[in-house]
């Protein structure tokens, strides 16, 4: 990832990159972080071409603010996440104005810093098309994630069905595929057969699903309650 962060006050950038930096890292991923003492030259770099992930502003700095920063790039339709620093309360509403991700408060809480780290990531991961790996009898198959609509279990292997119409007759166990996908809170777990995509779900009662491919998919009665309850939640949460 590449991230900048802007700040006239060099002690408190150093603190802020270090800060992000390990949380990063933590996540077993990789950063560069590019640190300006000047907006001004930060707002340069960006409408020049240069490519960051997200910015970290300070709000008060000379020369241009950080509220100007974000202004300036939205008028350019540069749509870059942005989370802002700030010693005043005072300016949340400016802040939202520019569509801030995240607005905090000086000094940085290390924890409200690591989620508002986290809540970009999240959004940027869901942004950019993240590939499946399936092995098959034939070798291995790559799909993108946000095309698989469901997966079905059919006697010892599982059948992924993509919303392009690929059908990928996997050689894995719906249980090995029920750990690839568990880290993805898109998918969830209908009964012993089916492992479904929230996102391509069309509509659903407490008998069937209805997907966005035309397939229609029991469900067992006991599972409803769960199903309905995941449903509810990931999209409260997303």
């Amino acid at each position: 990832m590449r991230i900048a962060l802007c700040d006239d006050n060099e002690r408190e950038l150093d603190n802020v990159a270090e800060l992000v930096n390990q949380h990063i890292m933590a996540k077993a991923a990789d950063c560069v972080i590019f640190k300006y003492t000047d907006s001004q030259k930060l707002f340069d770099a960006v409408h020049s071409g240069t490519i960051f992930d997200f910015l970290i502003l300070d709000i008060c700095m000379p020369g241009l603010t950080g509220i100007q920063v974000a202004a300036n790039l939205r008028d350019e339709h540069i749509d870059i996440p942005i989370i802002f620093l700030t010693s005043a309360a005072d300016y949340a509403l400016p802040a939202f104005s520019v569509h801030a991700a995240r607005y905090l408060l000086k000094p940085v809480n290390k924890r409200e810093l690591d989620e508002a780290v986290d809540f970009i990531m999240s959004s940027l991961s869901q942004k950019h098309p993240q590939p499946v790996i399936l092995r098959t009898s034939e070798g291995y198959v790559t799909v993108l994630r946000d095309s698989i609509v469901f997966f079905e279990t059919q006697r010892n292997c599982t059948i992924c069905h993509c919303g392009d119409g690929q059908i990928v007759r996997t050689v894995i166990s719906m249980s090995d595929t029920a750990e690839l996908v568990a880290s993805m809170p898109e998918f969830i777990r209908v009964g012993a057969s089916f492992i479904i995509n929230f996102t391509k779900i069309r509509s659903f009662d407490k008998k069937n699903i209805a997907m966005a491919n035309g397939d229609v998919i029991p469900i067992p009665r006991r599972a409803y309650p769960e199903l309905r309850q995941a449903y509810v939640d990931y999209y409260c949460e997303n």
